[in-house]
């Protein structure tokens, strides 16, 4: 059985957009989000998504890197 990890080390970011702004579909996002890592599943809603990635380390990366 796998130790389950705690919430702050999952590899998951949250990211928003402003409604003035482009609609992002979920293909849209694993394509922009791919050059930091493997990203693993992308939920979008109206004006933001959950990207999770397959490491912490890229999730860290684009959310350092994806900013404005």
């Amino acid at each position: 059985m796998q130790k389950e990890r705690d919430v702050e080390d999952k590899p998951i970011i949250k990211v928003k957009w402003s409604k003035e702004g482009d609609q992002y579909t979920e293909q849209l996002l694993m394509k922009i989000f791919d050059k930091y890592g493997e990203v693993e599943n992308v939920v979008a809603r109206k004006r933001s998504a959950l990207v999770e990635f397959k490491h912490l380390e890229s999730a860290v990366i684009a959310s350092k890197t994806e900013i404005g």
